[in-house]
């Protein structure tokens, strides 16, 4: 049986990252590439998207009135910003050779590797037992979240 190495990943978390966030990131990541001797053959300009950040932070300051147009055209900015950041975090993951050196010479971050362990379920309790019509007890128990069935005994 091949052992099979480790990646590193990128954490990225931008499903929840603020639009400042997002455009820091990208800031991070276009001065750790940029120049970069160590990721040479990038599947995207550098220049096109310094522009794109730019293009972001604008919309980024145009959105702070509120205004629905702002609002959409930051967001789907971001959208261009997001999809260029995940682009880059793939190349480098696959280029970067297994070295944490190279990997964090990019501007990205590696995702932990340590696994949470699963927190222990509340324990069920019983809040009623009533005689059932045929001869069965009919029981009520107080809900568990996240439970997919219950055993009585």
């Amino acid at each position: 049986m091949a052992i099979v190495p480790k990646l590193i990943k990128a954490a990225l978390n931008l499903h929840r990252a603020l639009p400042e966030q997002v455009l820091s990131q990208g800031k991070v990541l276009l001065k750790g590439l940029t120049g970069n001797s160590n990721f040479t053959n990038l599947p995207v300009d550098l220049n096109v998207f310094k522009a794109d950040l730019d293009t972001y932070a604008a919309s980024i300051v145009g959105a702070k009135d509120g205004g629905k147009k702002a609002i959409t055209l930051r967001n789907k900015q971001g959208g261009v910003v997001i999809r260029t950041i995940k682009f880059l975090a793939t190349y480098v993951e696959l280029n970067c050779k297994d070295d944490m050196n190279i990997f964090l010479s990019s501007g990205f971050q590696p995702r932990s590797n340590a696994r949470t362990p699963a927190q222990p379920l509340d324990q069920p309790a019983i809040l009623n037992i009533d005689q059932g019509p045929t001869g069965q007890l009919l029981v009520s128990i107080k809900r568990v979240r996240r439970a997919k069935s219950y055993e009585l005994r």
